[in-house]
């Protein structure tokens, strides 16, 4: 009996299931010599699974084997079950996105941190809509999809100043590259240039001669700030390599140590915009 309620229960959440197609529209606009974008991104999402335990058993019966089940779930029970998982989403979402002036850097920080949630409540208004008579959740819908096409005018506006020491140089040099792949313009800072933030590679290294070799360790920071100066996330990450020749090879071995363990990881995880370890 319990395996056929569990049964029907999946039954019922696959029919509940939500699809919204995924849209992304960008247009250009040119008037009086400037030029604006507007974005508008609706995301594409499944609810794969439900869990409903506000049901009743309406007939059962076994024969040949197996057991039979016919149940039906409460409508406004689970309608009301659905709002208050979104009302607990909302307040974790107003909880990470305190602040809307915020500098734009630290604005997409807490965008990217906050992005899963917003889809998940995307898609929990969208399931809400259709199992709900007479529910209007157009005013949430509205400004979830508007959080996401603020990121995604955050990202396309971005401009990342690449500031390196002694140490960091050709690190420095990765970074940019691997900025630049994911579409975020980076080049080494410059004086009078505009940036919505700064990137600043910084490192220490430890030298010592071994087996003939010289070797180095090099430990190095990432310290992202916002156009205010402001630190928005920290990073490190160390890494070690050997020379034959001189420190100068080791040091630029070791550089190319860490920039591989930063992509193996994926810049914004690593810049920690985005969740990870």
């Amino acid at each position: 009996m319990e395996d056929a309620r569990g049964n029907a229960l999946g039954v019922i959440a696959g029919k509940l299931k939500t699809r919204v197609k995924s849209e992304l529209e960008t247009e250009q606009v040119l008037e009086d010599g400037e030029e604006s974008s507007f974005t508008r991104n609706k995301v594409q999402t499944t609810t794969e699974a439900l869990e409903l335990s506000d049901y009743e058993v309406l007939k059962s019966a076994a024969g040949g084997g197996r057991r039979f089940v016919l149940l039906e779930v409460n409508r406004p029970n689970l309608v009301r079950s659905l709002k208050s998982e979104l009302e607990t989403l909302n307040e974790e979402l107003e909880a990470s996105l305190e602040g809307e002036q915020q500098a734009s850097l630290t604005r997409l920080y807490q965008l990217n941190r906050s992005e899963p949630q917003i889809r998940e409540a995307l898609a929990l208004a969208s399931l809400i809509t259709s199992v709900g008579q007479n529910v209007n959740l157009s005013e949430e819908r509205v400004r979830y999809n508007g959080l996401l096409a603020e990121r995604e005018r955050l990202l396309q506006t971005l401009r990342i100043g690449i500031q390196t020491d002694a140490e960091t140089a050709e690190l420095g040099d990765h970074v940019t590259r691997m900025l630049l792949d994911k579409g975020i313009y980076a080049d080494r800072l410059g004086q009078g240039e505009a940036y919505s933030g700064v990137l600043r590679i910084s490192g220490k290294s430890e030298r010592a001669d071994m087996f003939d070799e010289k070797h180095v360790s090099l430990n190095v920071k990432l310290n992202l700030l916002n156009e205010q100066g402001e630190s928005v996330t920290t990073s490190r990450f160390k890494g070690a390599a050997s020379s034959l020749s001189d420190y100068a090879s080791a040091r630029v071995s070791a550089n190319r140590v860490i920039a591989e363990k930063i992509n193996e990881k994926g810049i914004w995880k690593a810049l920690k915009l985005k969740e990870g370890n």
